[in-house]
């Protein structure tokens, strides 16, 4: 079926947004925000541990007390042979799923508490031991649960698992394992200096475990939730204890996860994981579920693929986007009950994406172009969790784009960054507190024409992002700019957000340290690392210390070795018998991290401009030992008085500048002294466009420069 066959009724809408012109038979999704899911649904939630039990012949009756207040289990290492199935002793409390291997190694279980609301759908369990799989309701809800076992010996398990997820994937996936790897050997494993993961093995594993996640759009669940904070769960003598197992669902359905912890156990080895998952539907159940055409599909967007004139473009296409790349990122996305604001859900997409495939290739090159404003089209579109007001859904066809352009950005990112920091160098790790927040992109844009002759696409991928991402909301004063660039908004559920907030990263630690003699930059998943000279460390970490806590973490890991010796290295020295006291050594990072982090089924998009944070310091100059200069001289251009303003409050151009609402003069002073954030009430103040004179250590210097410069004014 070719996309230029559309129906002569079908009239062009372009001045419209989608949803005001679906098809009466679809079901909107802006209505099915006014009905709310029952209320009962709404305090209900679902417990998971993963726990690794390396067999179950031993001590098994304390290994099931230990799992008591979980609804679902995933176990892995059951060590289930033929005669060995004392698992099913426990079968009138649990309804048990498990693989038959050896009775010495392998096997995983999935285990679901009788007095759950249960639905069993169908079950795959791998005949070498490293899977199983569950389609199933629980408490109404669809669910397709994966207890893994990733032994270290298998090349293939986590790609076959991978090809049968992306077909057969219905409702929320929760994957929770062993994957015998750690994913940030700085803070996944115990104090290791070198920090490269050396074993052939260990990096086969990791790779492995990186293209499933990737293929699948997957987070790290704990560490998502624990941005800095380092904790293991396994360890064996004379090896540094690991993060090796994990809770993984994908990035657009992180908004039902309420919190994941690691749990103290009975046994030396394995440390069990436990996630707490809100059951709550993303849209009401509908007794008689629409099914949508490919016809209705067609009259909806057709308004899409026509010029100025109405008239529908042509078929042919540029190689920009390939069919691989358009069927790679439509495997990828999640199905679940996810509202679109188009009303057409991801299973239409890979149910007939053999129709569809023409009209993403013409749809991606038209944005390519140039021709296609995102914004204007509302082809950006979203709209909101009712549960979650930083959770926007957007339309599938967004989401297939979007996925092909965070993909690429991500391998430039990994084709930059190493695999273990220099020898003898300090490491500071910076991570995001937010993963949905408002940013200028020209900071990143001129990282990327770096680029332009090693690889001349990523520049023009770069300008589709920006076509791509929404608007941030105009700022409502006369004094800023217009001609500076407007600030795109990264919301949480759009695939582009973690890579270019990880992409801003990069640049902010590169613009920290590019006058350094000696410096490199390790990009992770959740976090990048700095890797600096000793002798520097205490520069980079004066240089962020002060505004660290308004967007990102920021955390000294190790700080090196000077003439051969080890000065300090962070992280936990404990052996298992002492996890009760690491815990209360990192309660408090906890506490402090959750309540920066509020309530999750209520926190609000961070309404503040990411890069003017993290850019107070892509500037400053190190000088005198790592002094900073703290205060400038600037002139206000709507009323062309010369005033003394905190280094802090200046736009990275220099051209804008915080100023403080205050009526007082003194307290317009004690601010300016006092160096304070530029916000009240939680609200940034208002920039004022100014010229910039001068930046000086001291406040009494930059007052005695300001007095000069008046003078020399008068004169």
């Amino acid at each position: 079926m070719k996309v230029s066959v559309i129906h002569s009724e079908c009239k062009r809408k372009s001045s419209y947004p989608p949803s005001l012109f679906v098809s009466t038979e679809l079901t909107k999704a802006e209505d099915l925000w006014s009905v709310r899911a029952d209320l009962s649904m709404a305090s209900q939630t679902i417990n998971f541990i993963t726990w690794n039990v390396n067999g179950l012949k031993q001590n098994r009756d304390q290994k099931f007390q230990e799992l008591q207040n979980a609804d679902i289990v995933f176990l892995q290492e059951t060590h289930i042979g033929t005669g060995d199935e004392h698992i099913k002793d426990y079968k009138d409390e649990w309804y048990i799923f498990y693989t038959k291997y050896t009775s010495s190694s392998k096997g995983t279980a999935i285990l679901v508490r009788k007095s759950l609301d249960f639905e069993h759908l169908s079950d795959e369990r791998d005949n070498c031991g490293t899977y199983v799989v569950l389609k199933c309701k629980l408490e109404g809800q669809l669910y397709t649960l994966v207890s893994v076992y990733n032994h270290h010996t298998d090349a293939k398990t986590l790609d076959n698992l991978s090809s049968y997820l992306q077909s057969m994937t219905t409702g929320l996936l929760v994957i929770g394992g062993d994957f015998n790897t750690v994913l940030n050997p700085f803070i996944d494993k115990k104090c290791n200096t070198s920090r490269k993961i050396k074993n052939g093995n260990q990096r086969k594993l990791l790779l492995f475990v990186k293209k499933f996640m990737k293929s699948l759009q997957l987070v790290d669940v704990w560490r998502r939730k624990n941005p800095i904070k380092q904790d293991y769960t396994f360890y064996i003598k004379d090896s540094p204890a690991s993060r090796l197992d994990y809770f993984f669902i994908p990035e657009e359905c992180t908004w039902r996860v309420r919190s994941c912890d690691i749990r103290n156990s009975e046994r030396p080895d394995h440390r069990p994981v436990f996630l707490e998952i809100n059951n709550i539907p993303a849209m009401p159940f509908q007794k008689d579920c629409h099914i949508p055409t490919i016809f209705q599909w067609l009259n909806l967007k057709q308004y899409l693929l026509t010029d100025e004139t109405g008239s529908l473009l042509g078929e042919e296409s540029s190689q920009a986007v390939s069919e691989v790349d358009i069927f790679s990122a439509v495997n990828s996305l999640q199905v679940s009950d996810t509202p679109r604001p188009d009303g057409f859900p991801v299973s239409f997409y890979k149910d007939n994406i053999q129709h569809l495939i023409q009209y993403i290739k013409m749809l991606y090159d038209r944005i390519h172009s140039g021709a296609f404003n995102c914004s204007e089209k509302h082809f950006n579109e979203t709209v909101k969790s009712p549960h979650d007001n930083s959770q926007h859904f957007f339309n599938v066809d967004y989401l297939i784009i979007a996925t092909i352009l965070a993909k690429r950005l991500d391998d430039f990112l990994e084709s930059q960054s190493k695999d273990h920091a220099p020898k003898d160098s300090a490491t500071v790790m910076i991570t995001p507190k937010t993963f949905c927040t408002e940013m200028r992109l020209s900071h990143i844009q001129d990282e990327i024409e770096k680029q332009k002759q090693s690889n001349p696409n990523l520049y023009q991928d770069f300008l589709i992002v920006k076509n791509l991402l929404r608007d941030a909301p105009e700022v409502d004063t006369e004094s800023v700019d217009v001609s500076i660039e407007r600030d795109k908004l990264l919301d949480q559920g759009c695939p582009l957000t973690p890579v270019l907030i990880m992409l801003a990263l990069k640049c902010f630690g590169s613009a920290l340290a590019g006058h350094l003699k000696q410096q490199d930059i390790l990009v992770f998943k959740d976090s990048v690392i700095l890797c600096t000279q000793p002798e520097d460390l205490e520069k980079v970490l004066a240089a962020v210390r002060e505004r660290a806590n308004e967007v990102f973490y920021i955390e000294e890991l190790y700080r090196g070795n000077v003439n051969g010796k080890q000065l300090k290295c962070l992280g936990n020295e404990s052996m298992p018998e002492d996890w009760k006291k690491r815990e209360a050594e990192t309660l408090m990072n906890s506490i402090q991290y959750k309540m920066d982090k509020g309530n999750t089924e209520s926190r609000v998009c961070e309404q503040f401009d990411f890069w003017s944070v993290i850019n107070e310091h892509k500037e400053i100059l190190m000088e005198d030992g790592g002094r900073k200069k703290m205060y400038a001289v600037v002139t206000l251009q709507d009323s062309d008085e010369m005033m003394v303003a905190p280094t802090n409050w200046l736009s990275l151009d220099k051209k804008q500048c915080y100023w403080p609402p205050f009526k007082s003069p003194d307290k317009c002073m004690e601010a300016v002294q006092n160096r304070i954030k530029p916000e009240t009430g939680g609200k940034p103040w208002e920039k004022l466009n100014i010229s910039f004179h001068g930046e000086y250590f001291t406040f009494e210097k930059s007052k005695e420069e300001q007095r000069e410069m008046k003078e020399r004014k008068e004169r």
